[in-house]
């Protein structure tokens, strides 16, 4: 599965009583499926990513609001009305039936492509698209969401059935491909490819370079080299998280697998924390490297108390539920 497509989600499982998903990118079908879930609840786009709004210079970034290290898609003000006054497939319903009218339909898509103007412009500034392909690829891309989301609206409670899904996601994912192929040509395809798969490391680098004073702010030459340095250790750490889930079992009773999978999870992100800092230490000075420290670190603790709320829900939960009602 191209590493990409998992960015279209970035929210975590903690929506799905679990939150062991702190990364809206993680590849894992997991982190796609908690993602697109939010997505088809708030039938919205989200507010632009900072990584499609990357400020153009150092000042740029002091004034920029920092984003955290993964931020759930956000759900419409409407949504938890709407599930509150009935279910949320009574919502979804309703939904649906507003997508079948042409208006509502065009009205979305216009608002889809004004919350996407940022990247149109970052593929415009950075991969050289012409905006007339610029608007092609977002619509392609808001089209290949509406697919995936489809795909997500039948549950899966077998591996069998994950591994069902996965493979029709990967399907859509080669169609995919290739009308960007036919649209931009092998080279462009590529580019466009690195460019979503390493959004997860430009908002890190958005948010490290609004921390570093004036003194010791990131020039122009060292912003790409960070940002594909960061991302190749995120991949890594991905890819290492991704191997292992696939070795636990994910039907029936997941409790062990969800423990075993976050104590993993853990280590990787420790070590790739350290990988992180070994790879930046060529490209920037050491002031500039212990602020990459403090950031990590801090994203760390961040994932760590997450980690131990989801652990006290969890016990929470079960209690409650072995507790006989008065």
């Amino acid at each position: 599965m191209k590493k990409w497509i998992v960015s279209l989600s970035i929210a975590l499982l903690a929506s799905i009583a679990t939150g062991a998903w702190l990364w809206s990118e993680l590849r894992s079908e997991r982190a796609r499926n908690a993602g697109l879930a939010a997505r088809l609840a708030s039938s919205i786009v989200a507010s632009p990513d900072p990584a499609d709004a990357a400020p153009a210079s150092a000042a740029a970034a002091k004034v920029s609001p920092a984003a955290p290290a993964a931020t759930p898609l956000p759900a419409a003000p409407t949504t938890a009305a709407a599930i509150a006054a009935g279910s949320r497939g009574d919502w979804e319903a309703a939904q649906a039936r507003l997508l079948r009218d042409p208006r509502f339909r065009e009205a979305r898509r216009v608002q889809q492509r004004l919350a996407l103007a940022p990247r149109h412009a970052n593929l415009v500034r950075l991969l050289g698209l012409t905006p007339a392909q610029a608007d092609a690829v977002i619509d392609l891309q808001l089209d290949q969401e509406a697919r995936v989301a489809d795909v997500y609206k039948v549950d899966v409670n077998t591996d069998e059935a994950r591994y069902d899904r996965r493979a029709k996601l990967e399907a859509l994912d080669l169609s995919h491909q290739s009308e960007l192929r036919a649209l931009l040509g092998e080279d462009a395809r590529a580019k466009l490819e690195t460019y979503m798969e390493s959004r997860p490391s430009r908002m890190q680098v958005d948010r490290f370079r609004a921390d570093l004073t004036e003194a010791n702010a990131l020039r122009d030459d060292q912003v790409e080299p960070l940002i594909a340095a960061l991302q190749v250790e995120r991949n890594r750490m991905q890819d290492d998280l991704q191997d292992y889930s696939d070795t636990l079992t994910w039907s029936g009773d997941q409790g062990d697998s969800w423990r075993r999978y976050s104590e993993r999870q853990a280590e990787l992100w420790k070590a790739m924390n350290g990988r992180m800092h070994s790879s930046a230490s060529s490209i920037l000075t050491n002031a500039q490297l212990d602020a990459l420290d403090d950031l990590l670190a801090r994203d760390y603790a961040r994932f760590e108390a997450q980690q131990r709320v989801n652990r006290l829900q969890s016990k929470l939960e079960s209690a409650s539920a072995a507790t006989p009602a008065n």
